[in-house]
């Protein structure tokens, strides 16, 4: 397939099919249209540029999905390089957005939205000393104790800048 030197036996194309997210029927025949079901994840932000790991708002911009990805999955951008685990120009994947972090949420890599603050922040969530508030974290910048939160996404994987810079860019339409 990668060299254009064999084709799909037909009784690969279900496997086929479950590794793209598709139904054997969406992958079609050549020239027809694409399918309905394939989506980008959006990058939401940039972490890295701050002194207190919050995640800066992105003008935008989409990623190709990781798998196990959704339509719920977001994407944060990597803005400067934080301890040796993403370089600058990384994109961070975090899915399964929830108001209350199961326990195996604990001691992760988490996307979280603190009560207290305008911006949510790339950290480590951590338990706190009373229920349903945590230690936070983050990559860079001091650790928070006992804080409420709105939301949290889990970690699911992330690109490393040399990908990133590999993807396709996206057509625009010129008209």
């Amino acid at each position: 397939i990668n060299r254009k030197k064999r084709s799909v036996r037909s009784d690969k194309l279900p496997l086929l099919a479950s590794a793209l997210q598709m139904t054997p029927a969406e992958l079609g025949t050549p020239g027809s249209p694409p399918p309905t079901n394939v989506f980008t994840v959006p990058i939401v932000g940039r972490v890295g540029d701050r002194v207190d790991g919050s995640v800066l708002p992105a003008e935008g911009g989409s990623a190709p999905p990781l798998p196990g990805s959704d339509r719920e999955t977001v994407a944060v951008e990597v803005g400067a390089q934080l301890h040796d685990f993403a370089e600058e120009g990384s994109l961070l994947y975090f899915g399964y957005k929830t108001s209350c972090p199961e326990q195996d949420y604990l001691d992760h890599l988490v996307l979280v939205q603190l009560k207290n603050s305008p911006q949510p922040v790339v950290a480590r969530l951590l338990r706190g000393s009373r229920p349903e508030h945590y230690d936070v974290s983050p990559w860079i910048g001091p650790k928070r104790r006992d804080e409420a939160i709105e939301w949290v996404y889990e970690y699911l994987g992330h690109l490393s800048a040399k990908q990133v810079e590999r993807m396709p860019k996206p057509v625009t339409d010129p008209s």
